[in-house]
Formats: structure tokens, sequence, C-alpha cells
């Protein structure tokens, strides 16, 4: 994840980062990113810790109902890595 970021953001030209979500939450990451992007000069954000909610139990609960009171067929084949040529 660091690594695309910082790709992504020398590819485009982008001098602030905000990181957000679960995985903000991750104390490592957050050093991690905090270190390299001031390496480069860039800033990164992060929301406070009450802020770095994950949706994921949510959409999960969600779904099950609509899945329980529907005809819903579940066919897809989702991924959750992006092509690296991307």
């Amino acid at each position: 994840m660091l690594t695309k970021t910082i790709r992504a953001a020398e590819e485009f030209k982008i001098s602030n980062i905000i990181v957000g979500g679960g995985v903000a939450a991750n104390k490592t990451l957050k050093k991690l990113f905090e270190t390299e992007f001031s390496k480069l000069g860039k800033k990164v954000y992060f929301p406070s810790i009450q802020l770095c909610t994950d949706n994921a139990a949510m959409v999960a609960g969600v779904s099950y109902f609509m899945f329980k009171n529907s005809n819903i067929k579940l066919d897809l084949n989702p991924s959750a890595r992006m092509n690296n040529n991307s």
C-alpha cells in the first residue's frame, strides 16, 4: 500500500495525502507513511482514531438482510487487488 501510494503521488504530482477508513487506525502504517512522505517533502494526514472506522461490518449486515429477503444471486467475481499496471 505504501509503495503504490508513493508511486501514485509522484506520478500525479500530489503533495498532500489523506489516509482514511479502518486502515488509518494502524499505528505502524501511520508511522511508515509519516516517515516516508516526510522524506519526500510531502504531507500525510490521518483522522483522529475515533474517526477511523471500517464499513465492512455494516455493509455485511445490511447485505445479509437484503439477501435473506430477496432473490439476489451472488455470482460476482470480486478482487481486492488492482492491476499493477493501473
